[in-house]
């Protein structure tokens, strides 16, 4: 977060990248609050919505996020790849039937098949 060298109380000043923070002059003061919250036309949402815009950009957060993201998403998938490859290469071996086994199995399964044929 960029540091700003201000005024606490007059509200005046400049951060490093020389925006101006001087808000009495930049807005008009808002009109008698209606009630306890700021209304939608107060002046401080445009204020934040020129500040977080001003933040967001100045200091390229959303596009350290993306490049973090892309970066994470990408780790991520290749650590899928090789987990998923290993995992497979050793299931794969304790899953597949001996040969001769595997004859019997479906010897058996065909005829309990044709019997159930010819018994309907």
């Amino acid at each position: 977060m960029p540091k700003l060298m201000l005024n606490a109380r007059s509200g005046h000043g400049r951060d490093p990248v020389g925006r101006n923070h001087n808000y009495p002059a930049m807005y008009e003061p808002d009109s008698k609050p209606e009630g306890p919250e700021a209304p939608e036309k107060a002046n401080l949402w445009r204020v934040y919505l020129e500040e977080a815009n001003a933040y967001d950009t100045h200091a390229g957060m959303v596009d350290n996020f993306q490049t973090i993201l892309d970066s994470v998403l990408v780790f991520a998938s290749l650590f899928s790849v090789v987990i998923t490859t290993f995992i497979a290469t050793r299931t794969s071996k304790v899953l597949r039937p001996d040969s001769a086994h595997a004859w019997k199995i479906t010897a058996s399964l065909l005829v309990e098949t044709n019997q159930l044929l010819r018994a309907a």
